[in-house]
């Protein structure tokens, strides 16, 4: 039977270096503290929860694997965690992978703490106490981002979106492409089951004009030339009066209405979140 979700690879941004990790003899440990905002105040028993009735924020997680290293010989135990080592430094900030007993996959941005040193004893020659350290820096996310496509042909649209994973995606990509002059004219996007809507004020010239809003990196573009070169367009962008965000994917199905694109493509991509 397959063990329980664990880590078991660190792979570069580029996907070509790789640190595959010792499983013979594993644990896997994982700790992640909540950022609480407690403060005292004078002459009062307890502290005041700033947070109110709201969830804490995640702080960044630690992941750690304690493995047994081992070797043919001395010489390959060796040049075996030589190469292991070589490869989480050259890697840096990375992507962590972890696979649970049903053979899924997932993986999270993250960056080693810990030189992977092995511990050597001379009563075994052959192998070596490693442990890999690493400070995880986002959500698991899944192996496979979810994309979908919706053709905008009316005044008011309902696109139906379904996030796979189990928390919140805030990490999403909206692109909306005119296919003609007004193709979308002042676009709004909204949420009914969360009360989030972003907007627009632009309006497509021509075919060539597309608009193009990443929640996670906070930032709206927009092309003139069909993709060939976008510029900043947060002046035109708003969003609803009291978010925190653009926009976020509750787990589950839900759907989302687009108002003001009566000739348009959208396109949705995101990473179905995990905790």
């Amino acid at each position: 039977m397959a063990g329980p979700r664990h880590i078991y690879k660190f792979v570069s941004t580029d996907g070509l270096t790789t640190a595959t990790f010792p499983l013979a003899r594993a644990e896997f440990e994982s700790d992640q503290a909540l950022r609480n905002a407690l403060a005292p105040a004078v002459g009062m028993d307890y502290v005041v929860d700033l947070h109110g009735s709201g969830r804490a924020p995640l702080d960044v997680a630690t992941e750690r694997a304690r493995a047994l290293l081992t070797g043919d010989d001395a010489a390959d135990l060796d040049a075996t965690a030589d190469a292991l080592t070589s490869a989480v430094l050259e890697i840096g900030r990375g992507k962590l992978w972890s696979i649970g007993a049903d053979g899924t996959e997932r993986w999270a941005w993250a960056r080693a703490t810990h030189v992977p040193r092995p511990v050597v004893s001379y009563q075994s020659l052959r192998s070596a106490a490693i442990v890999l350290e690493f400070v995880r820096l986002s959500d698991w996310y899944g192996a496979t981002k979810t994309t979908i496509t919706a053709t905008l042909d009316s005044a008011s649209e309902i696109v139906a979106v379904t996030n796979d994973g189990n928390a919140d995606a805030r990490a999403i990509t909206f692109l909306l492409e005119a296919n003609a002059a007004s193709g979308f004219a002042t676009p709004v996007v909204s949420h009914p089951l969360t009360g989030e809507t972003w907007s627009s004020t632009r309006t497509a010239a021509n075919g060539n004009h597309a608009l193009r809003v990443d929640t996670g990196r906070y930032t709206v573009e927009r092309t003139t030339d069909n993709g060939s070169s976008w510029t900043d367009d947060y002046a035109a962008f708003s969003v609803g009066a009291v978010q925190v965000g653009f926009m976020r994917f509750l787990p589950g199905a839900q759907s989302i209405t687009i108002t003001g694109c009566p000739n348009a493509q959208l396109t949705i991509e995101f990473w179905p979140v995990y905790r």
